[in-house]
């Protein structure tokens, strides 16, 4: 995970206004990675900027993305998140 891809879910979250208790969840949807609002289990792997929660990842999608990193990339005027492949 990218410090700018932490950042950028965090200007999501306060731009949407998500509740304190929803966070965003990374899910395998439609042979491709997705995100949807989520509330955290006991298991879950939970990123941080600023104090906030600004990601969810499962015990599986941790083992699934064990070898990528996300980034966010600006693109036809807003940023996309991607999944890098890291050696």
């Amino acid at each position: 995970m990218t410090e700018s891809a932490l950042e950028d879910l965090l200007k999501g979250r306060k731009r949407e206004e998500h509740p304190a208790e929803r966070v965003m969840r990374v899910v395998w949807e439609n042979d491709d990675y997705a995100f949807k609002l989520d509330t955290a289990e006991f298991d879950d792997l939970i990123f941080i900027q600023d104090g906030q929660q600004v990601l969810l990842v499962s015990l599986v999608m941790n083992h699934l993305l064990s070898d990528m990193k996300m980034d966010v990339v600006y693109r036809d005027g807003k940023n996309h998140f991607i999944m890098v492949h890291v050696d």
